[in-house]
């Protein structure tokens, strides 16, 4: 019986499904392109995304990137701020714990050099981009180790 089947059996809250998607520097992908990617996915299953972003700048550059990305597919989409965040994604800069609540049920896309936040197991599920930068490295490195050591078992994609 898996971790989770005992668990729902139990009457306790199933753990997030975790995703690494490790880009190499070989690939040229872009994390940008992988998160757009991960949120189309996500929409065609139904699930709302929150996206966290380590700031304004890269807040600025995903919102365009779900502008623009796919010429003919606009991915609706809220920021932290806007009046109406009715739209199935959303974006934020700061800490996500007062934003969780949105992906109960959907996909969470954590900033890549931000620590992990306190009540991230209200995620679905969790898809961490990781970039070969340092910083992105180390932070993705230590939630790896957090989500093993709550007894989640991540799964690591090369790309």
């Amino acid at each position: 019986m898996t971790r989770e089947a005992a668990d729902n059996e139990h009457g306790a809250a199933m753990r997030p499904k975790i995703d690494f998607y490790v880009l190499s520097p070989e690939s040229g992908r872009k994390a940008q392109s992988v998160v757009i990617k991960l949120c189309e996915k996500a929409l065609q299953q139904g699930l709302p995304v929150l996206i966290s972003c380590d700031d304004a700048e890269q807040l600025s550059a995903v919102r365009f990137a779900l502008w623009h990305e796919d010429p003919v597919a606009y991915l609706p989409h809220w920021c932290e701020g806007d009046a109406d965040m009715s739209a199935p994604i959303g974006l934020h800069t700061g800490s996500a714990e007062p934003w969780l609540a949105h992906c109960t049920k959907g996909l969470w896309l954590p900033a890549p050099s931000q620590s992990l936040a306190a009540n991230w197991q209200q995620a679905m599920r969790i898809a961490e981009v990781v970039t070969q930068a340092p910083q992105s490295l180390a932070a993705s490195r230590q939630r790896y180790r957090l989500y093993r050591a709550a007894g989640c078992e991540p799964e690591t994609h090369s790309l």
